[in-house]
């Protein structure tokens, strides 16, 4: 596979929502072009769309869970293209249809409630 998501899944609070970062690694010695598509677009972002990885490089990508809706899995497919130095635009190999493979990561989200912490011990009263 010439790209890598690393971790290859991730967890989200779906109450107050949250950030997580992951590295979209090339693997070979070509250079190439990537478009990130999430199947839950009304509570995710993610930094870069679109984007270049330079040859056996690395290239970190935010993904932002927003507060809200119920929690669930989702995933995100990370599409690439192999491209030329010159290249500029990394949305054209996409318009021009010529991805050339796919990688795709998980995601859940879940309650805040399911990482509650304890209450702190009560303080202790005073005798006089």
């Amino acid at each position: 596979m010439a790209l890598n998501i690393d971790p290859p899944a991730s967890t989200f609070d779906s109450v107050k929502g949250s950030l997580n970062k992951h590295t979209i690694v090339n693997t070979t010695d070509k250079r190439h072009a990537f478009k990130i598509k999430c199947s839950n677009n009304m509570f995710y972002r993610v930094s870069s769309v679109y984007g270049f990885v330079d040859p056996n490089g690395k290239k970190p990508i935010d993904v932002h869970r927003l507060p809200g809706g119920l929690p669930g899995a989702d995933r995100f497919v990370v599409q690439w293209a192999e491209v030329p130095a010159e290249e500029s635009d990394p949305k054209a190999p996409f318009l021009a249809q010529a991805q050339s493979g796919e990688v795709v990561f998980n995601v859940t989200a879940n309650p805040a409630a399911a990482t509650t912490t304890a209450a702190p011990p009560a303080a202790e009263e005073k005798k006089e």
